[in-house]
């Protein structure tokens, strides 16, 4: 069930909102990087602003679930943050 962006199952457990969540970082932050080519591509200030606009709300967006997350799915989580 998805209610206000946040995906519940049927025992109220956060798994399958975590893995979307992840997903739809993931997605939008490779979006990001080919904007961020070395060749080509936006400047950093630029790329900061797509990134507080467009990726950050993401993670924001329902983050007091964060706090319940198994520390293996919270591990996955910070791995695809700090590749920024």
């Amino acid at each position: 069930v998805i209610y206000l962006g946040v995906h519940y199952d049927y025992l109220l457990k956060w798994n399958s909102h975590f893995d979307y969540i992840i997903k739809r970082f993931e997605n939008r932050f490779n979006g990001l990087r080919k904007l961020c080519r070395k060749d080509f591509g936006i400047n950093p200030k630029t790329a900061l602003i797509v990134y507080i606009a467009f990726i950050r709300p993401v993670i924001d967006y329902s983050c007091c679930c964060f706090l319940n997350m198994r520390d293996s799915k919270f591990a996955k989580l910070q791995i695809a943050i700090c590749l920024l």
